[in-house]
């Protein structure tokens, strides 16, 4: 049986500065494993972005496209960056993970730079790839930081503190 997007969103673009990092997250958890596989992104408009990794322009990124790693009726926190415009290429940033409820970092996600072109961008997630019907993915609180200071810090997401 073949599958592709199974529930999920593409948020409505909006305009951003690209000289700064934008943090995006959300919550999410599965109430019945299944099958398929997690994913968070953004778009770039009207230019791609870049990867951190290696600076290749990149028009369908995703911070984090991973098979199920979880449990059951527990929820994680996803988060990815984006740098701002000319910063490079390099690591990701070290809070670029999935986080257990109590703030365990399970597995590293990707980051992304934008363009000097970029004006806007959207939030998107989704369950992809799911063969089995029963597959229950849930998410809460999906979101935009910009890192300048004022976003919530990870500890205050995950305490529900903003």
């Amino acid at each position: 049986m073949a599958s592709d997007a199974d529930g999920g969103w593409n948020g409505t673009s909006f305009a951003i500065d690209n000289t700064k990092m934008y943090r995006f997250s959300t919550f999410v958890r599965r109430k019945t494993i299944g099958s398929g596989s997690f994913y968070l992104g953004l778009h770039g408009t009207p230019s791609a972005v870049l990867n951190r990794s290696d600076g290749v322009s990149n028009a369908n990124p995703y911070f984090c496209n991973r098979i199920w790693w979880g449990n059951t009726y527990q929820w994680y926190l996803v988060t990815g960056y984006i740098w701002p415009a000319g910063s490079g290429t390099g690591a990701a940033n070290a809070d670029s993970v999935i986080y257990t409820m109590t703030g365990t970092k399970l597995y590293s996600n990707g980051d992304f730079v934008w363009q000097p072109t970029t004006t806007s961008s959207d939030h998107r997630s989704y369950l992809y790839y799911s063969i089995d019907t029963t597959t229950n993915q849930q998410w809460y609180q999906p979101r935009v930081d910009v890192v300048d200071g004022t976003e919530p810090s990870i500890s205050e997401l995950l305490n529900d503190a903003f």
